[in-house]
Order: C-alpha cells, then structure tokens, then sequence
C-alpha cells in the first residue's frame, strides 16, 4: 500500500473563504447557483451560507445532524439524521430561505453521508450499510439503488461508502474504510475500483478527469489524475472533509475542513490551474 507521505507535495494557493471557531464540525457542501456555497455542520444541526464576499448567514436549522446536501435548480436537499439510528429524514430547502419541508423518511439509512442529484432524482450514500438509495424527490419514493461488498466497510469504527459523484452516465465514490474509488455506469450498476490506497472522505471530479480526494485524517486533498500519478495539493489543513469543483470557474476548489481543538473550521479556495 502506498504510504500518504510517499505522496508528492505539489502545493497549489490556498484563500481562506470563511472560518468557525474551533469545535465546529463542517462535513459536506454545494454551490448554490447565486456564487454562494452551502455548508452543513453535524456539530449544531445546522447549514450554512457562505456568500460571494465570505459572509456567513444561517441558511437553516434541522432536528437532526445534516450530512449530505445537494442542490437541484432553486432548492437544497438534505438528508439529516443520528449515526445508527432510524431516525434519517430527506428535506427541502428553498434557496429563497422560505424554510424546510420533510420529503420523506429514510427509515432503512443508518448513516446517510454523500448526496448527488442524478438527473431527477437523489442518490444518497449509506456509510454505515453500504448501500445507495435512490430518492424521487418530487414524491419521496426510494429504494435501494446498490447493495454491494464494495460499498460495505470491514471495520466497525470507519465508514465504508462516503463521498458520491454523479457525471452524466457515471457514478463515482469514496470507500474510507477499504481506501477506494469505485466507479459505476448508471444504467446497469456494476461497481469496479477506479483507485486504491486512497483514504478519502468527500471528493469531486474536475473536467480535466482528476479526482480532488479530502483525506481528513491526512489533512490534505490529494489530487489523482487520469495517468493515475498523484501529488498532495495542500498539507496542514486539520480534517479536510470535502471538496466541491467551482461550477463558474473550474480553476478552483473549494475545500471544507473541521480544524481541531484549537484551530478554526473553514471553507478554503484552492486554485488549482492558472
């Protein structure tokens, strides 16, 4: 297995967007089709907006830990819910702020983590199960998309199936606990490993074919191209958790990390191109 810090270091310019104090946890975001991004917070319940000139407002507050968001025209979806429990719920968001209305209940989730439109329709991640759920959001009917050993993780203590990306006919994701990316044609599922020796939470796929992997316990994204070479693009960012290509310019990535005891949590902009 190849060791993280055998990995070169590339690093590329990094501007700190936003930031929160230490002991907020920031786990996945989307960009919204006004230049804001949406971050949702598992330690206060809560999302956040982040606006072009780095404001910070509250987009929303739900019951439960939101995880996965995604966004579909002019609403945010989000699945919400407490790790092991039956509890997972898919909510609506207006990007007008006009609040949030339960889609349906997810009572087969135990830890629904990525989330990515696919046309129409949500597919959701089960981190916990090892499944993926396909979710009609204009009436709430779901089943179980994919249920496969690759999804699952051997391990009680790491996720298995975590980050989700959706590219036309394809599906790409992130196995944490098996340190994978697995790719999937939509029609047909059939899971096949893309990388190895890749422990990567959320992820993104740039339009160049690189995939822009947040490693958390690494403390950096890591960069894998289509030859399969690899280099870190920044270090020492404590807890990346996610990563999301900016949809107005692809120059750029934007990066989620929780920091730690004593270091804030924030959204950073990395510039990868240029």
């Amino acid at each position: 297995m190849l060791a993280h810090q055998d990995v070169l270091y590339d690093p590329v310019p990094v501007t700190t967007i936003a930031e929160w104090p230490p002991g907020t946890f920031p786990e996945n975001l989307a960009a919204a089709p006004d230049g804001s991004w949406l971050v949702t917070f598992l330690s206060h319940n809560r999302i956040d907006r982040v606006h072009p000139d780095g404001t910070i407002t509250v987009f929303a507050t739900l019951p439960a830990m939101p995880l996965g968001i995604a966004v579909i025209q002019d609403d945010a979806y989000v699945v919400a819910g407490s790790i092991g429990q039956d509890n997972w719920r898919l909510y609506r968001i207006s990007l007008a702020h006009t609040g949030a209305e339960l889609v349906c209940k997810l009572p087969d989730l135990r830890l629904g983590n990525g989330l990515a439109a696919s046309g129409r329709h949500l597919l959701v991640v089960d981190s916990y199960e090892g499944t993926i759920t396909r979710i009609n959001p204009e009436n709430g009917a779901h089943a179980v998309w994919i249920e496969d050993e690759l999804l699952k993780s051997p391990y009680d203590t790491l996720p298995g199936v975590n980050g989700i990306v959706v590219e036309q006919d394809d599906v790409y994701l992130t196995n944490t606990a098996r340190s994978l990316i697995l790719h999937t044609p939509l029609v047909f599922p059939n899971l096949s490993v893309v990388a190895e020796d890749i422990v990567g939470d959320d992820f993104d796929r740039h339009p160049d074919g690189s995939f822009y992997v947040a490693t958390l316990v690494y403390d950096s994204v890591v960069q894998i191209r289509g030859d399969g070479s690899r280099r870190d693009v920044v270090r020492d960012l404590p807890s990346t958790t996610a990563v999301a290509i900016d949809p107005a310019n692809s120059d750029f990535v934007l990066v989620t990390a929780a920091g730690d005891e004593t270091t804030p949590a924030r959204l950073v902009r990395l510039q990868v191109n240029g």
